[in-house]
């Protein structure tokens, strides 16, 4: 069973993927962007996704730290796949995110499209590990 993070501060939105994320069986829970931001990849540890809802309001309320929040993306990737969710379009400011970013999903205020994008997330989720990527333990002896 996958675990899930959602950050967000548009409840409706993390509510609605919470709540479908549950329905099809995966642990789902929520955290605020403003502890996310505070506490960087320690929130993220022990979650095999992390899905960052990025709410109209967002740009204007964390405008000062946007640019920063790439590293905070870039150390928390390391341990979980992240994805982007739009609750409208895309901005561009948000661009240097998507080197450390799986996927991105916009228009998520209707709710056919975030359902469609949680089942895009479980099927990630589960695709093959090429074996190329696996490196035997013995390798370092």
């Amino acid at each position: 069973m996958a675990k899930v993070l959602i950050a967000s501060d548009y409840s409706r939105v993390s509510h609605n993927a919470e709540d479908e994320l549950s329905r099809l069986g995966w642990v789902a829970d929520s955290t605020s962007m403003q502890t996310l931001i505070s506490q960087g990849s320690s929130v993220t540890k022990g979650y095999d996704n992390v899905i960052l809802i990025i709410d109209a309001n967002f740009r204007k309320n964390f405008i000062g730290v946007i640019g920063q929040m790439e590293s905070l993306i870039s150390n928390c990737s390391k341990y979980s796949a992240m994805y982007l969710m739009f609750e409208n379009d895309y901005d561009s400011i948000y661009a240097s995110w998507l080197a450390h970013i799986k996927r991105m999903f916009k228009s998520m205020n209707r709710q056919p499209d975030l359902e469609e994008a949680i089942k895009e997330i479980m099927k990630l989720s589960f695709e093959p590990v090429s074996n190329n990527s696996f490196t035997s333990p013995m390798n370092g002896f």
